[in-house]
C-alpha cells in the first residue's frame, strides 16, 4: 500500500498572535517535530501545505529537504489547504494520511500504531478519537479521495469523518485534544515538559 502524507501547516495562528509553525519545541520549530514524527513511517511521499507565513516557514522545510505546497487560498479555512495538499498526491498514492502541525503529542509511535490500525481492518477510513472528537491524524484510502478533493473553505476532513462512520476504524489517542492555539497553550506545554 501505497501511503502519502499531508501536514496541514497554512494557518494564520491569530490567537498565538505568531506563527505557532516556528515556535521552538524540543529543541526544532513545532513543524519540524511533526515532519520528524512521519518521516518515521514508510510513506510513498510527504508534503507540507504552507500559506500563511509562507516566507518564513519553507526556508526551514527547504533546508530539510521536506516537499512542501502553497495554498494560495489558505485565508479561506483548511478544506482549501486539504484540497491543494490531494491535487500534487502521486497520482497512485492508495491511501493518505492528514496531520495537522500542532498536535505537540504526536510520535512516530502513535502514527505507526494509527497506520498499522488502518491496514489490518477492512474499514477504509481510520481516525483519532479523543473525548468527543473523531479527528485527525487521520487515514482515508483512496474512495474517499474525490471527497477531499472538493472540500474547500473552513470545513477540513473532520466533516467527511463524521459523514461516514459507519466505515470508520476508531484510533483512541486521549493527548490529541491538546494542541497550540494560544500563547497560554503554549506557556502550559513548556512547563509541563520541564
Amino acid at each position: 500500500m501505497k501511503t502519502s502524507a499531508l501536514v496541514l501547516a497554512a494557518g494564520e495562528a491569530k490567537r498565538m498572535g505568531e506563527p505557532k509553525q516556528l515556535l521552538p519545541y524540543k529543541g526544532q520549530p513545532l513543524i519540524m517535530h511533526t515532519v520528524k514524527a512521519l518521516q518515521t513511517l514508510p510513506l510513498y511521499s510527504l508534503h507540507v501545505v504552507l500559506g500563511a507565513y509562507f516566507e518564513q516557514i519553507h526556508p526551514i522545510l527547504d533546508e530539510a529537504r521536506i516537499p512542501w505546497i502553497f495554498n494560495p487560498d489558505w485565508q479561506e479555512g483548511m478544506g482549501t489547504s486539504i484540497r491543494a495538499g490531494m491535487q500534487q498526491l502521486p497520482p497512485d498514492t492508495d491511501q493518505v494520511m492528514i496531520c495537522l502541525a500542532d498536535q505537540v503529542h504526536i510520535s512516530g509511535g502513535i502514527l505507526s500504531k494509527l497506520l498499522a490500525l488502518h491496514q489490518t481492518a477492512s474499514s477504509p477510513l481510520t481516525a483519532s478519537v479523543y473525548g468527543e472528537t473523531i479527528g485527525v491524524p487521520a487515514i482515508f484510502s483512496q474512495a474517499f479521495f474525490p471527497n477531499l478533493r472538493e472540500l474547500g473553505g473552513a470545513q477540513g476532513a473532520r466533516a467527511i469523518l463524521r459523514k461516514y462512520q459507519d466505515q470508520l476504524n476508531r484510533f483512541p489517542w486521549e493527548k490529541g485534544v491538546q494542541d497550540i492555539d494560544t500563547p497560554e497553550d503554549y506557556r502550559q506545554l513548556l512547563s509541563d515538559d520541564q
